[in-house]
């Protein structure tokens, strides 16, 4: 099943896209309203191929994310909680706070891939490197020393972009990391589109490039962008 989705932040043009297999898992993403100024946004794989411990880790995330204004302290608390409810599943998860007014985000990851940040002036591209264990192999003070914030501010015309980088990584069939391909810069030059025509072409583009299999990689991709 795929799906493309919308989401009205003011704003901000966000988009994702999810590609899911029943068998295999796959990734989940989305962007939710905490308050008049705040969005929280999020991506999570699942490293065991678990889709309804996922589901259940995305939900998650919506509920525990209003009780800390603080990105790592989420991560904190749903690691927690996941190793109480399911011991042997592990994930990774990239959690943000998007402040709509300050055009700042604040991000924390655990143990996923680099966020990719898209300068709308000249499109250089910044990568907020990858931290974190992922959710799962380890708790208490172990866990917790692994996390760190980030914080960038976003220009109008920038964009980011989570992944699932392993899913992409076998679609394309890449041996380097798909944050160093060119086949990313080459998309990120496509950056100005309106953000469901850009998540368009770069599954298209990625589909084209899955040489080895049939049937499409499970796949989750979420991109915001700055518009006012």
């Amino acid at each position: 099943m795929s799906v493309f989705l919308r989401f009205e932040v003011p704003g901000y043009d966000v988009a994702s896209f999810e590609r899911r297999h029943t068998k295999v898992g796959g990734g989940r993403c989305g962007a939710f309203r905490l308050d008049n100024e705040h969005w929280g946004i999020f991506i999570a794989e699942s490293v065991t191929r678990d889709e309804s411990a996922l589901l259940t880790l995305s939900e998650m995330v919506k509920l525990e994310a209003f009780k800390s204004t603080s990105p790592s302290e989420i991560l904190v608390r749903i690691n927690r909680a996941f190793q109480d409810l399911d011991p042997g599943v592990f994930f990774t998860l990239q959690y943000a706070i998007l402040s709509i007014l300050e055009h700042r985000l604040r991000v924390a990851s655990a143990g996923h891939q680099p966020m990719l940040i898209c300068n709308g002036m000249d499109g250089r591209m910044n990568i907020l490197e990858e931290s974190g264990l992922a959710l799962g192999i380890a708790g208490g003070k172990i866990f917790d020393q692994t996390l760190r914030e980030e914080e960038t501010r976003l220009a109008k015309g920038d964009r980011i972009v989570l992944y699932t980088e392993g899913a992409i990584n076998d679609a394309i069939g890449l041996t380097e990391d798909f944050s160093q391909s060119q086949l990313l810069l080459d998309l990120l030059r496509l950056s100005d589109r309106a953000s469901h025509s850009f998540l368009r072409r770069v599954v298209h583009e990625l589909d084209i490039h899955d040489k080895r299999n049939r049937q499409p990689k499970a796949l989750a991709l979420l991109t915001v962008r700055r518009v006012t």
